[in-house]
């Protein structure tokens, strides 16, 4: 819901809840901030994630493990349709 708020931004959802907790608040993420101490739910234009030991995060569906993540832009991709 915030994808489009500011040019060269992105969304960003994170959170350290347990798959059971998150659940209960999923619904939320339909247009709604999800509200909880242990959500960071805002807009970046890059992101720098460390932890001490590896973590596993998902992205776009996908599962991986790592101690460390920079999310950041890449360059704009149009698509030509002929």
């Amino acid at each position: 819901y915030k994808a489009t708020e500011f040019k060269d931004t992105f969304h960003v959802i994170l959170t350290d809840l347990n798959k059971g907790k998150l659940l209960k608040k999923i619904y939320m993420l339909f247009g709604k901030p999800l509200k909880h101490p242990r959500v960071y739910d805002n807009i970046a234009k890059e992101i720098t994630i460390k932890a001490e030991e590896p973590f596993e995060y998902t992205m776009d569906g996908d599962m991986y493990t790592a101690k460390e993540v920079i999310i950041n832009l890449g360059p704009v991709i149009k698509f030509v349709h002929i």
